[in-house]
């Protein structure tokens, strides 16, 4: 019964991404792939390089503002540590990620 409820740490994320273009205006859905598949903390951020140029829902829905080029990246959670003396959690950009670049065009 503790092996089925025992922790499993994440070993990987990665984006899955129907295209790297989008037109103004347009939005795709993201994929993530999160392995082990039965990792046990399989929450993630999604964030954009530059939300003037592309958004990115917590949702991994990216939808295009205005041309240019922007990096969409995927943060694990699994590798963050709880805060238990009442101060913001902050997101560390050094554990497991995936990112890519994408284009938007008119």
């Amino acid at each position: 019964m503790l092996e089925k409820n025992a922790y499993r740490p994440v070993s990987a994320v990665k984006i899955v991404t129907p295209t790297t273009r989008l037109k103004v205006n347009e939005s795709i859905p993201l994929q993530k792939l999160i392995s082990p598949k039965d990792a046990t903390m399989r929450s993630v951020i999604w964030e954009s390089s530059n939300p003037a140029i592309a958004t990115v829902d917590k949702f991994g829905s990216v939808t295009a503002r205005q041309p240019g080029e922007v990096t969409i990246s995927l943060y694990s959670w699994d590798d963050e540590r709880p805060v238990a003396d009442g101060k913001e959690a902050a997101l560390s950009r050094t554990g497991l990620s995936d990112q890519f670049t994408l284009r938007v065009t008119r």
